[in-house]
């Protein structure tokens, strides 16, 4: 594995997962835990964090916390500005963790003042393994930047959706081309009649060939029906 594998997967961020705040680029948090979670698995088994001290200095809510994560292949490792950090291994997999510290000011915030600096130190650990790196590292202050990532989005959306679509037709044209009873034509249409406008939408070679391949099942079938009767 390469060193940058994790960094290159989390480093690019949907700009629908962000908001301006000021002149900075808030990252939506619950959609970087959900990264994570897609990369580690759930809080608590695959990482997370443990709130080592709170404190008030100068008008800020302080909070540091233990940030740790797991991996079965041993490597992820990230140690910021000297902060003490260390591996070990827990049931065959590598544990990494070090410390990070989140703020936030306390008249802006009022009661929300310490769980805005949880996030903030939660935000800022995960950074350090690379996710939405290109908000830290200022790229959200190009609209040029921006506006690629969207055309990048949109475009793995359309990919991907696609690749479902796909995964569908070879599913069940096979099953259409073998069909030869009225009822099994019926019961094959009503299994996938609500996937087929979407289809049309976002795949539609695949649903035209869905469509023939339909029309000639039910050719089939009618000429079957009438030799039958004869």
């Amino acid at each position: 594995m390469n060193n940058l594998d994790l960094w290159d997967r989390v480093s690019k961020t949907n700009p629908d997962h962000t908001k301006k705040a000021g002149r900075f680029t808030a990252i939506d948090a619950y959609q970087q835990i959900r990264t994570a979670t897609a990369e580690f698995g759930p809080v608590g088994e695959g990482w997370g964090w443990q709130v080592q001290s709170e404190q008030v200095i100068d008008g800020y809510a302080i909070v540091r916390i233990r940030f740790w994560w797991m991996q079965g292949d041993g490597d992820g490792h990230a140690g910021p500005y000297g902060i003490r950090h260390v591996h070990h291994l827990t049931h065959g997999r590598r544990v990494g963790y070090y410390e990070e510290y989140g703020t936030a000011i306390i008249s802006r915030m009022k009661d929300e003042a310490f769980k805005s600096a949880l996030t903030d130190a939660i935000t800022k650990a995960l950074s350090r393994l690379g996710f939405n790196a290109d908000v830290f590292l200022g790229k959200f202050d190009s609209n040029k930047y921006v506006e690629e990532r969207k055309r990048e989005i949109k475009k793995e959306e359309t990919v991907n959706a696609y690749e479902v679509h796909k995964t569908l037709f070879d599913q069940v044209m096979p099953t259409l081309r073998g069909i030869s009873d009225p009822g099994d034509l019926r019961a094959w249409h009503e299994d996938v009649k609500d996937a087929l406008p979407l289809m049309k939408e976002e795949a539609l070679g695949l649903y035209q060939d869905l469509v023939a391949a339909y029309g000639e099942a039910c050719q089939r079938v009618k000429t079957l029906t009438l030799a039958a009767a004869e």
